[in-house]
Formats: structure tokens, sequence, C-alpha cells
């Protein structure tokens, strides 16, 4: 089927949301509390700051033929960034100038600013708000369901799993566990604390207790200090059944996942993006985790990049995370 992939933008329009509510962790990882504000918060060992409550920004698209679609960058810190480059930057170069196809003007906005070196951060992540809607405005202007003008042999469902079982006390996430399993869900991810006996102890306890879940992975989100730990780590999740250790040491320490790279026992351990922009050749075990914008095209596209083995991150747009992920130790993917 031909469908017609060339628009015009006549005019967009980003805002930012926000669903106040219980914070992000609810309640997980409470008692070891760090710097907070009235809206942001740390919670050690973990490095990453989080929003107190759902924030993101959301872009409404309207093409010179009268489709309109929407789409939504997944930046849980500070959306209105992205909403000021949509409503200023973004728009004065690309409205009223005529497109091909999403993928040349994904490709313009980011040659626009590559010599500054931005491949990354809210320039990117209004790019995937666009991307989305764009992708949106198409479908709906064709009356065809998305999956249809991405691929003739789409897919009904896509592989996924739960990110994170967040409630303060084990008990308490069993409970949460049980409930997700009585809906359905198969898989999870476990977020660590950074204290390996006890994490490893955690994921025994969850497994055992909810035996209906059947698809383990974990996350250290760079809370192991040193190699060593990182490296009786992936063999002690892989004990386990554990299908990768996710970001276990911070992406600049690359001797250390050289290190990784070597040990012949383990799981399979996955990096950022940063990581694994740096590692020469193909890094088997160590695979390269997509932290690209949550668009549709950068899922479309990353497949083999580089010749390395790539899993797909579970962000709203990825449309990947098919058959070859699966065997790889992935069914990561998300639908939209």
């Amino acid at each position: 089927m031909d469908i017609d992939t060339a628009f015009t933008i006549a005019d967009l329009r980003g805002v930012t949301v926000r669903a106040p509510g219980p914070d992000y962790w609810r309640g997980y990882g409470s008692d070891s509390a760090g710097a907070a504000s009235a809206r942001f918060q740390f919670t050690p060992p973990w490095r990453t700051v989080y929003a107190r409550a759902v924030e993101s920004a959301l872009v409404r698209v309207r093409l010179a033929d009268g489709s309109v679609g929407w789409g939504e960058a997944t930046c849980p810190i500070a959306p209105e960034v992205v909403t000021l480059l949509l409503n200023g930057f973004v728009a004065e170069i690309v409205r009223d100038r005529r497109f091909d196809s999403v993928d040349a003007l994904v490709d313009l906005l980011y040659d626009a600013q590559r010599c500054r070196g931005y491949q990354a951060g809210h320039l990117q992540d209004a790019a995937a708000a666009l991307d989305i809607a764009l992708h949106d405005a198409l479908a709906r202007r064709a009356r065809l369901p998305l999956r249809q003008v991405l691929s003739a042999q789409a897919r009904h469902t896509l592989p996924c799993y739960l990110s994170g079982a967040r409630a303060a006390t084990r008990a308490e996430r069993i409970a949460l566990l049980h409930q997700w399993a009585e809906g359905g869900s198969t898989a999870v991810k476990l977020f660590l604390r950074g204290r390996l006996d006890e994490d490893l102890e955690e994921l025994a306890a969850l497994s055992d207790a909810v035996p209906q879940i059947g698809w383990w992975a974990v996350d250290a989100l760079w809370s192991y200090d040193d190699a060593a730990t990182a490296a009786r780590a992936r063999e002690g999740f892989a004990a386990l059944g554990a299908r990768w250790l996710e970001c276990p040491m911070l992406p600049e320490d690359l001797a250390g996942h050289r290190g990784l790279h070597g040990e012949a026992a383990g799981v399979g351990v996955q990096v950022d993006h940063a990581a694994a922009a740096r590692q020469p050749g193909n890094q088997q075990p160590v695979v390269a985790l997509v932290e690209e914008p949550a668009g549709i095209l950068p899922a479309l596209h990353v497949d083999g990049k580089a010749g390395r083995p790539f899993l797909h991150r579970h962000h709203p747009g990825n449309l990947t995370g098919g058959d070859a992920d699966r065997e790889r130790g992935g069914g990561a993917g998300t639908g939209l």
C-alpha cells in the first residue's frame, strides 16, 4: 500500500502537563531519602533526580491540509524546556516548509545542531514529540491505524515489562506484583539499591512470592561502585534467572565495562547510550541500551547500528522489541 508521507506543518504548539499524586517512587527507597525541593527529589544511592509529580510535554501539530496529530516527549525533568524549544526554535525552522517524510524533518533538526554536539537532551526530546505527532497526523490523514502506516507486516501486540515494583515495603511490593500478574503481566524489571546481597535477596524473594512473573531483569542505576561488585552481581543475578543487569557502573568507567565484557559467566549487561558510543566494536555480552529520545523513528532505525546488538528501551513510542530481541534476552518494546 502506497501511503503519502509528504507534509507541510502549518502550526505546532507545545504545552507542559503535570499530574499531582503519589511521587515517582511511591515510597520505594524512602529509607534513604536525600535532598529534595517542592518539585524534585533525590533518592540515594541513585544519582538521578526525579520530579515529585508526573510531568511531561505534549505537542499538537496541524498540517497544511488540516490533518492534526498529537505527540509526547517523555521528559520527566523540566518539560517546559521542551515546550520552549517547540514553540520557538523548532517551530521557526520547520513551519511552512515541505518535507517528504518525518525522517527528513528529524534529520533536519539533528543536523541543525550537529556541530554543537546536541546528540541528546531536550532538543532531541522535542524532536521525538514532534516525530510522534506527525506520525499520528499522517495516520489520521490516511484513515489507517498507525501500525499500518509504519509496516504492512505490523504485529497487533508487542512485548513489554513493568519497570519497577514501586512500594515502600517488600510485602507491599509483593502485593503490587500480584495485582499486575492478575492483569496478565509476566515480566518485571526491578530497581536495585546498590547493596548487592540485599539486592539478590530481593529478587529471590519476589520471584518466589510471585511465580506468575516468569521474566525478570534488574537495573542498578549506576549504584555499584566497582567492577568487582558488578562482576559478582552479573553472576549472582544470572543464577537467579535475571535476563539482564542494567547500568551497574557509571558509563564513564570504560575499563570497568571492558572488564565485565571479559567475564565469562553472568547475565548480560545493559549500558546507556553514552557508554555504548565510546565502546569500539561488538561488545557482547555488554549490550548497548538505547536511551535515544522516545520517538518512532529512532526505534525503527536503530537495529544493528555499528554492528552491535541492541535492546530497545521501553519508552512510549518504541515500536520495536521483536523476536530477535527476545532471543537476546529482550522483549522490552512498548507500543503507543
